[in-house]
Order: C-alpha cells, then sequence, then structure tokens
C-alpha cells in the first residue's frame, strides 16, 4: 500500500519526495490496544502516523 510513497510521491512544499511511513504492526498493535479496554473505558481519539512526516504542524 505504501510503496509508491517509497519511491517519492509529489508534495505541496517541493516537487517529488519520498513519504516516510510506518510498520504495520505499530498500527495494528494500536488497534488491538483500543480493543482491550474494558466498556466502561474509551479512546475518543487517536492520531496514528510516521513519526517523521513533516506535515505536522504546517497549517
Amino acid at each position: 500500500m505504501t510503496a509508491l510513497m517509497a519511491k517519492g510521491v509529489n508534495r505541496g512544499d517541493r516537487p517529488i519526495a519520498v513519504e516516510p511511513t510506518m510498520d504495520l504492526h505499530q498500527f495494528g498493535q494500536a488497534i488491538l490496544h483500543m480493543a482491550r479496554l474494558p466498556l466502561e473505558a474509551n479512546i475518543l481519539t487517536m492520531t496514528i502516523r510516521a513519526s517523521k512526516d513533516p506535515s505536522e504542524g504546517r497549517g
């Protein structure tokens, strides 16, 4: 799913750049964490993204 991003894609701030990706296992671990919570608890929001994604905080 992220093979194209590893080769480089058009970005708003520069012509073509490699997008940071993350291991799918880490995403799965976050989903499992939510599923294992007791019914009395919930997670209202959870942002899961590659830690080197430069778009964080760019208006």
